[in-house]
């Protein structure tokens, strides 16, 4: 089985649905974008749920949006949200102690700890390290190295990156940004562009949760969300399909929803949701692609319509998919050659992603699975390639 490998030093960004591109940055859309529409992206909501932390909100009219920042006691315990470059979300827990010798009103010079956000509570923080804030509330906190489970880009390799997280004050109960570095292990990912917040949790009684975080500073400008349907440049030649005739298969009715998931260094992930029309001979399918993140009724990354042989075995071609990873718009022409097993279907994918240049490649021998779903359930563990 091919892998795709993405380049050293590529570039940025994440999340347009949130945390999931149909195939090779698909992967690094999901790089498990899965990448990134998501139901915690209603930062309305948010707001109205975290009014109390925010006093007046935190916005100066004086200041532009996605600028504002002010000096405050960041003492205490906090929950971050963060999605990094390809749709991996990562919560951390930070508590900041006052550094020693510290006696500034606010103080300015902090210890943080930092933990993965589950872990617990008497456990070794995985970074220490110390930071200092402006007259204006901004600080930089720098985790190097920041060693993470596998189990957040669903692999067993331990994850090892270099994490800068660029920070502005929004309140005493908030602050959020930026973050750039890269993962060192156990692949080369850029993480320029990712972004984050945090919330004061300090109630012991009423512990946040990661849903009740969001993943960037509420007053940033909205993503742009590119259209996912129509080619820019004529008529795009779809390619060969390919070769599944070593794969068992058999005609199944595969209405429902599933998880689809993609053989990457970083796998990606989406949901796929089918319906199923028989025919005399096999039959045809509807189907619509979101991410893992989304809600139902959601709009669809992309939708199609394909015929089912006798067989099961139906072909996926998505012309011109594509997709935004924050700042990063992928686009690809992705065919998906699959066949129909016992409790999934399967195949492999064929076509290329175009641009961004940097990320430009064949997708040829690149293979995925999908598996039956619940909208909401984990993703975690689920398989990328047909049955042996």
């Amino acid at each position: 089985m091919r892998r795709l490998t993405l380049p050293t030093g590529a570039a940025r960004g994440l999340r347009a649905v949130g945390h999931t591109l149909g195939l090779g940055l698909i992967a690094s859309l999901a790089l498990s974008v899965a990448c990134s529409d998501g139901p915690r992206d209603d930062y309305a909501a948010w707001r109205g749920r975290t009014a109390s932390y925010r006093g007046d909100g935190g916005i100066n009219p004086s200041q532009d949006a996605g600028t504002y920042s002010e000096l405050a006691d960041l003492e205490g315990r906090w929950l971050l949200n963060s999605l990094l470059f390809g749709g991996i979300e990562v919560g951390l827990r930070v508590i900041f102690d006052r550094a020693e010798g510290e006696t500034a009103d606010p103080p300015r010079n902090y210890v943080a700890r930092i933990w993965l956000w589950d872990m617990p509570e008497d456990s070794e923080p995985l970074v220490t390290t110390t930071t200092t804030v402006d007259d204006d509330g901004f600080f930089q906190l720098v985790a190097d190295p920041l060693d993470l489970p596998g189990s957040i880009i669903n692999r067993d390799d331990p994850v090892q990156a270099l994490v800068i997280l660029n920070a502005r004050t929004l309140s005493p109960g908030t602050w959020c940004g930026a973050a750039e570095g890269n993962v060192q292990r156990p692949l080369s990912l850029p993480l320029e562009g990712s972004t984050f917040a945090a919330l004061r949790d300090e109630d012991p009684r009423a512990r946040l949760d990661l849903g009740d975080v969001p993943f960037r500073c509420p007053d940033d400008p909205e993503p742009v969300v590119p259209d996912a349907g129509t080619p820019d440049s004529g008529v795009i030649e779809r390619p060969a399909a390919p070769d599944l005739s070593a794969v068992p298969s058999a005609y199944a009715d595969l209405t429902g929803d599933w998880l689809f998931t993609a053989d990457f260094d970083i796998p990606l992930q989406l949901w796929i949701s089918l319906r199923a029309i028989p025919g005399a001979s096999g039959g045809s399918l509807d189907g619509a692609m979101r991410s893992v993140r989304a809600e139902p009724g959601d709009p669809a990354l992309a939708t199609f319509t394909t015929t089912v042989d006798a067989d099961g075995r139906f072909e996926i071609w998505l012309p011109d998919f594509t997709l935004a990873v924050g700042n990063l718009d992928i686009a690809a022409d992705i065919l998906l050659g699959s066949a129909t097993t016992a409790d999934s279907f399967c195949g492999e994918a064929a076509g290329a992603i175009r641009s961004p240049e940097v990320f430009a490649q064949d997708l040829s021998g690149l293979t995925f699975r999908a598996i039956r779903w619940q909208p909401g359930d984990s993703t975690a563990g689920a398989p990328n390639a047909c049955p042996e």
